[in-house]
């Protein structure tokens, strides 16, 4: 056995010092996207002079010199996802599908969209820059085209208007423990939107606020979440199929008909009264309950 990996390293080092047939190799593994190749370079001149540009798909550009510019349109087209440092710019590619930036004002948001009007920007993370206070984001800035938006933090309501129509994934994360309805204005969260997840540590739900496409519903496990509908029963939207929540009061809760999958993180001491006084569809293919003394996973 030894002898047969000695060998096989023997052959793959024969063949790899071969420049010929190192490029066949490199280019395949291009064409095919077999091999989607991630860098992360601390500088634009460690990025330039890296002799295989061609055959980056995912770049990470860090920068510690503030407001240092970069064009974007210099970029080779393989790349499609990009996480920016603090770098400033003005133009996003047409070919660039995902991009992770820091905040800016507002008034260069616009610039930057307004001079890009051909993106087809796929997914966009806005996050902390600690030199720009937070700042309201306008209705019809964000492109049309994106479908994955994360929002690191934000510290206004969501008004009709900002989230782009097909939007299908927000993640967010807002400065203030929230109550949901103040967060997001009424008819704020696209008829598109498939999958909604709040990172914060306390949050007053108020179930009437979510859109009936919606699918998955995402609060993290260190969550502290008051239900609040009203005075009526908390119920969520039939076409919800996985819910991950923090909670202690069950009586009120009237889950989906459609839901497969149901993540339930709770204080109380985990036993069969928790499992009796939640409702569970017939449609439930997986259920998690986690107690802060055990765990438990019921199929």
């Amino acid at each position: 056995m030894k002898d047969k990996i000695i060998n096989n390293t023997y052959n793959f080092n024969l063949v790899w010092s071969n420049i010929f047939l190192r490029k066949k190799i490199l280019f395949f593994l291009r064409v095919f996207k077999i091999f989607n190749y991630q860098r992360v370079f601390h500088s634009i001149d460690s990025f330039r002079n890296y002799k295989f540009k061609p055959f980056l798909n995912r770049l990470v550009l860090e920068n510690y010199t503030l407001n240092e510019n970069v064009s974007l349109e210099s970029l080779p087209m393989n790349i499609e996802s990009l996480l920016l440092g603090s770098y400033t710019f003005r133009v996003i590619p047409q070919w660039l599908k995902s991009l992770d930036m820091e905040y800016q004002r507002i008034e260069t948001l616009m610039q930057i969209f307004n001079s890009s009007p051909a993106i087809k920007l796929e997914r966009l993370r806005l996050y902390k820059n600690w030199e720009i206070n937070e700042q309201e984001l306008p209705p019809n800035l964000l492109p049309p085209s994106l479908t994955c938006l994360k929002l690191d933090p934000y510290g206004y309501q969501i008004r009709k208007g900002v989230l782009p129509p097909n939007l299908k994934q927000l993640d967010i994360k807002f400065i203030e423990s929230p109550t949901l309805c103040d967060c997001f204005e009424t008819d704020s969260l696209p008829k598109s939107l498939l999958m909604l997840r709040v990172f914060n540590k306390q949050v007053t739900l108020n179930t009437s606020i979510l859109p009936d496409s919606l699918e998955e519903l995402f609060f993290p496990f260190n969550c502290d979440i008051q239900l609040t509908n009203n005075f009526e029963q908390i119920s969520f939207p039939n076409s919800l199929s996985k819910l991950t929540l923090a909670i202690n009061q069950f009586n009120d809760i009237k889950l989906p008909d459609n839901l497969k999958e149901f993540n339930l993180f709770t204080k109380s001491e985990l036993d069969e009264n928790i499992i009796e006084s939640i409702a569970l569809p017939c449609s439930l293919q997986l259920l998690n309950i986690h107690s802060s003394t055990k765990q438990s996973q019921l199929w």
